[in-house]
């Protein structure tokens, strides 16, 4: 009789851990929020400003300090611009070019608040513009 007691003690023993640590797996798994990084509106994040170099010339692009400018150039040409910028401390330049099957377009990242000249060419077309690096 004694034996009977203790088998079925171990069997509930067993059932009652297996439960446990099954709800403690479910639970840990069933939050997104501890897997997922979504973006929550008014988080702050801002998409990278994107100007195309065909409509560039003479214009003033505006730019958070902070983030980035993407210049879309003519396919084939990312790795053959260059810039001269006026105050390097405003901002500086990131040359396009391809890195085995991913390509890259030429921009600039926006460092401090100011405002400074730029030009772009790729050795047939110049272009002339402002960047306006604004606060965060």
């Amino acid at each position: 009789m004694n034996n009977k007691l203790i088998k079925a003690g171990a069997i509930v023993a067993l059932a009652g851990a297996a439960v446990f640590s099954l709800s403690a797996c479910s639970t840990a798994t069933s939050n997104p929020e501890s897997s997922e990084t979504t973006e929550e509106p008014g988080s702050g994040v801002i998409a990278p400003v994107t100007v195309d170099v065909a409509t560039l010339d003479g214009t003033t692009v505006d730019v958070q300090e902070g983030n980035f400018i993407y210049v879309n150039v003519p396919e084939g040409t990312e790795a053959t611009w260059t810039a001269k910028i006026a105050d390097d401390m405003v901002l500086s330049f990131s040359p396009g070019g391809t890195d085995g099957s991913s390509v890259s377009t030429p921009g600039f990242n926006a460092l401090a608040v100011g405002t400074t000249k730029v030009t772009m060419t790729d050795g047939t077309t110049t272009v002339n513009f402002t960047a306006n690096v604004t606060g965060k």
